[in-house]
C-alpha cells in the first residue's frame, strides 16, 4: 500500500514502523515502511509504502505522526481570553491585535490594514471591517478614518478568454 505524506522526510524511512490510520483516525495496525519516494512532479508529497495485510490495507487513509497524548483531553478547561477571537479570518487577525494597535494610537482602518493584514483578504474587508469599527468604539475611540472600499471583482473583456487582445498586443 502506498500513502501520500506531507510530512518532511526525515519523519519516515524504509525499515520503520508506523502506525496508519483509517479516515476518521482509528488506529488500524502497525506496519512496515517498504520504500520512501520522492517524486519531482510532487515536491512537497512523499509516497511511503508499506506492507500491510489485506483487510488493513483497503482501509489506510494515513500514517500517525504525533503521539496520542497531544489528543488527550487537559485536565482542566483552558479559560478563554476575551481577545483570543478571530476578527479577520482572511488573514487570521485576533482582536488583540486590533486592540494594540488602537491602543498605540492608529485611528486609521487602512494604517492597521498595513500593518496587520486584516482587511486584505478575499473578502476584502467586509466581514472584518465591522468587527474593526466595533473594537475602535469599545476602545473608546469615535472618530477613525474607515477603510477604502474595494470592489471583489474586475471587469475583463470578453475577448480576453478567447485570447483575443487589442492591436499590439501578445496573441500566444
Amino acid at each position: 500500500m502506498t500513502i501520500p505524506f506531507e510530512f518532511p522526510r526525515d519523519k519516515v524511512k524504509a525499515g520503520d514502523r508506523v502506525v496508519v490510520l483509517d479516515t476518521i483516525g482509528t488506529v488500524l495496525d502497525e506496519v512496515e515502511v517498504v520504500a520512501v519516494k520522492a517524486l519531482k512532479a510532487y515536491d512537497r508529497t512523499l509516497l511511503v509504502k508499506v506492507k500491510a495485510p489485506s483487510g488493513v490495507a483497503r482501509r489506510i487513509a494515513g500514517i500517525r505522526v504525533q503521539s496520542p497524548h497531544v489528543t488527550m483531553p487537559l485536565h482542566a478547561p483552558v479559560p478563554r481570553r476575551e481577545d483570543d477571537a478571530v476578527v479577520c479570518r482572511c488573514g487570521r487577525v485576533t482582536a488583540a491585535e486590533i486592540r494594540a494597535l488602537v491602543r498605540a494610537g492608529y485611528r486609521d482602518i487602512n494604517e492597521i490594514k498595513v500593518v496587520s493584514r486584516a482587511a486584505m483578504g478575499a473578502c476584502g474587508g467586509k466581514n472584518c471591517g465591522p468587527l474593526i469599527q466595533r473594537i475602535f468604539r469599545e476602545e473608546g475611540v469615535p472618530d477613525f478614518t474607515d477603510n477604502t472600499r474595494r470592489p471583489l471583482f474586475l471587469e475583463v473583456p470578453l475577448g480576453v478568454f478567447a485570447g483575443v487582445g487589442e492591436e499590439g498586443e501578445g496573441d500566444a
